[in-house]
């Protein structure tokens, strides 16, 4: 509600639950002018299983244009590029990493599953609202326009000869990240799309890292 008022339709709140941050929300939103409602927990369980107390009608936050790329990234240090994300709970978890961790903006490939898809809404816990997100975009013409723009583009691949956090291209002032498919990394033609690759080290037995626990590692690299 704070960061994109104007997509807020209505506000349902559950005053019967014993939280005084759902009453502090429905105060907040009736006096920025949202029409809130204040229902049961009957009511609120219809309307979501998983609302915790507070449901909104919003409107979609609107992907930015491929074509308006340039102007997404052109003031910002660090991006996050999903090239063919498949799973809808690990396309919101990663927006929802690159929104914690300072993104200036998250790019999804054409390959990838479609923003608006409910899951990735709910997993994004918010963070759709919180960044530029621009959609549909071909990888090639984005790594292009990314170092056109003064930045690195850097995969994270499990067979790279760099590993974290000895890997040169962490002090270039501008880094945009790039995260493969969930069940087949980068592919040969996105890993030579990059200017460097890099991976996690993998200290016990463990054969690999879900997408979004290794991209949560490499996005905050940066502060190391």
């Amino acid at each position: 509600m704070r960061f994109a008022p104007t997509s807020i339709v209505d506000l349902y709140a559950d005053v019967s639950v014993a939280n005084v941050a759902i009453g502090e929300i429905a105060r907040e939103a009736e006096s920025g002018g949202v029409r809130t409602s204040i229902a049961t927990s009957e009511v609120m369980r219809a309307i979501s299983a998983d609302c915790q107390g507070v449901a909104a009608v919003a409107e979609l936050p609107l992907a930015v244009a491929a074509a308006d790329l340039a102007e997404a990234v052109s003031g910002g240090h660090l991006v996050m590029c999903l090239p063919q994300i498949s799973d809808p709970g690990n396309l919101g978890t990663l927006i929802r990493i690159a929104d914690a961790a300072g993104a200036d903006a998250v790019i999804i490939g054409s390959g990838s599953v479609e923003l608006t898809n409910p899951k990735v809404i709910r997993s994004s816990v918010g963070s759709v609202f919180h960044l530029p997100i621009v959609t549909d975009t071909e990888f090639d013409s984005v790594a292009q326009l990314l170092r056109e723009q003064g930045y690195i583009v850097v995969g994270a691949d499990g067979h790279a000869h760099n590993e974290l956090p000895n890997v040169p291209a962490l002090k270039r002032d501008r880094l945009a990240w790039v995260f493969g498919n969930e069940a087949h990394g980068l592919s040969a033609a996105e890993r030579a799309a990059c200017d460097e690759l890099a991976k996690v080290p993998l200290l016990g037995r463990a054969e690999s890292l879900n997408v979004a626990a290794a991209a949560a590692i490499c996005m905050y690299t940066r502060i190391w």
